[in-house]
């Protein structure tokens, strides 16, 4: 009977016509409360777990390279001082590179003419990145392949294609439409050289293009450093034996030129034989004999003027096609028929037929990958101790983030203090109104016998029915105005991904009103103080 009497007066005492308008009042004030600190607080914990999961797709790895006093020195040399560094889980790494390769008009383009490219050891670490399809691309390693070296392929950034000139300068690739004419191609042509060959013989070797991206964070280009080694020590007989990421050579055999001839008649003949000793000091630019033969052909002599490689190459078709416009600048070989060609099967060869390779690379850069996110700073300091240059895009995310945080943080609490102190004023006045006006009703309840005790929990209930009262209202209209700030949010700032998505759990939803709750009884407790100390006859004589 006791606390039905107290809720039922509470009750009553709220709705009255007397304090209505007074307890209106301190509902919307708890109402907006309520709301305010679910909208923000909910904000904030979205911003929270965006900036978490950005983080968390960002690659736990550090970029270190040589300081510019050091750029004599190999990494390699501080591989064991770097592992041993605490947080640092392995390290691959990196040979700068500089290949020379042809545009997309067929053009030749020196390498001092394109921008630097990286190497990458598939062995060490799994690169994995998202391509302009949005198609996740790597390069295998030699035990994926089931090879003796990793994948000959090419992972190029979008603005190497641009300078090689397969999309226009204004293309982006966030816009298909401006690229939508383009072809994407599926291998670049880069310029290798076998060396062991006399003279040296230049090849266009086609490199699959494995992925194209939009920001290639380390160069221009990736190569795996195995492929990259084999063009540094190039022969040509490799480019029938590397393999691409299906396993299928570079290159397929096929008939090489191992004589060229042109048959003559009898004008043409006397011609040549006139011509020869300048014919033959032509062709010796090109390291190619020439020379006149008869050759019987079924019941007739066919008079040939031949050339041939002096140490039994096959023939290389520009150097003949050139000989071929010199040949007919003489007088009397104009009208020579065209080249005729004896052409063979390339002898393919195995690995094996080649002595050990044994390479040496220059190791200026490298990727440090970390077992955990919390070590990045600590790591970073360590290797910048060593006088290496370390970097990586997670410190930068964190830096930006903690800012924003900070800043968001900050602007919370001022707002949250800020209604806090209105709504408790507003509270403070109500009650403190409400008891001015009900000083006689408190001495009438003390006099038949109310206890201090009890006035001051006629109050707290009173206050208690308004928060329950306000709460629904405000947690609902907090989440409402929370995910339209939210959807405001993301359509100014521009968020990755689907950006900040509101939501807040139970938990945090409960204690938010259960601290609403503290902060009203509070702000009341003044009032609630003067009420118990009402004397009952000085009230009921009032």
């Amino acid at each position: 009977m006791k606390w039905g009497y107290l809720a039922r007066y509470c009750w009553n005492s709220i709705l009255g016509k007397t304090d209505r308008i007074f307890s209106f009042l301190s509902i919307f004030s708890i109402i907006v409360t309520i709301t305010i600190f679910i909208s923000l607080t909910g904000l904030l914990y979205s911003f929270k777990q965006y900036t978490t999961q950005v983080l968390d797709n960002l690659p736990l790895n550090i970029e270190v390279f040589k300081t510019q006093n050091m750029l004599q020195s190999n990494i390699s040399s501080q591989e064991k001082d770097i592992l041993a560094v605490t947080g640092v889980e392995k390290m691959s790494k990196r040979v700068a590179t500089r290949v020379p390769f042809y545009n997309a008009q067929g053009n030749f383009v020196p390498k001092k003419n394109l921008p630097q490219g990286t190497t990458t050891n598939p062995q060490i670490e799994d690169l994995e990145l998202i391509d302009i399809n949005d198609t996740i691309v790597s390069l295998q390693n030699k035990e994926e392949l089931q090879s003796r070296f990793d994948e000959a392929g090419i992972i190029v950034s979008w603005r190497f294609l641009q300078r090689l000139g397969y999309f226009k300068q204004k293309a982006s690739p966030r816009d298909k439409t401006t690229w939508q004419g383009a072809t994407i191609p599926k291998h670049l042509f880069i310029q290798v050289v076998d060396n062991e060959a006399r003279p040296p013989i230049p090849l266009k070797l086609p490199v699959p293009v494995r992925g194209v991206i939009e920001n290639l964070p380390r160069a221009a280009y990736i190569l795996t450093e195995d492929f990259y080694n084999l063009t540094t020590k190039w022969r040509n007989d490799f480019q029938y034996l590397i393999t691409d990421f299906e396993n299928k050579p570079l290159v397929a055999p096929q008939k090489n030129i191992r004589i060229a001839y042109y048959v003559l008649d009898e004008d043409q003949l006397m011609a040549a034989e006139d011509s020869i000793e300048d014919i033959e000091e032509q062709v010796d630019l090109y390291e190619i004999e020439v020379y006149i033969e008869s050759w019987q052909v079924e019941d007739r002599l066919e008079e040939r003027l031949v050339f041939g490689s002096y140490n039994g190459d096959f023939l290389n078709k520009k150097s003949l096609d050139k000989i071929d416009a010199d040949i007919r600048a003489y007088e009397g070989l104009k009208e020579v028929v065209p080249l005729k060609f004896v052409e063979e099967m390339p002898d393919v060869k195995t690995w094996d037929s080649f002595d050990k390779f044994e390479f040496s690379s220059e190791h200026m850069q490298a990727t440090v990958y970390l077992q955990n996110r919390k070590y990045i700073r600590d790591v970073l300091s360590r290797l910048r101790t060593m006088g290496l240059f370390a970097s990586s895009p997670l410190e930068k995310a964190l830096k930006t983030f903690e800012n924003q945080e900070q800043f968001y943080l900050a602007a919370t609490i001022a707002i949250f203090s800020l209604i806090v102190l209105l709504s408790g004023i507003v509270l403070f006045s109500t009650f403190y109104t409400s008891v001015q006006r009900k000083q006689k009703q408190i001495g009438l309840l003390k006099a038949i016998g109310a206890s201090n005790t009890l006035v001051t929990l006629l109050f707290m209930i009173e206050s208690a029915l308004i928060t329950l009262i306000s709460a629904p209202f405000g947690v609902a209209l907090g989440r409402y105005t929370g995910m339209q700030a939210g959807t405001w949010i993301n359509s100014i700032a521009k968020f990755e991904g689907t950006g900040i998505e509101f939501g807040l759990p139970e938990t945090y939803i409960a204690t938010i009103v259960g601290a609403v709750f503290i902060c009203s009884w509070l702000a009341i407790f003044t009032p609630i103080r003067m009420a118990a100390k009402i004397e009952p006859a000085q009230a009921v004589r009032s």
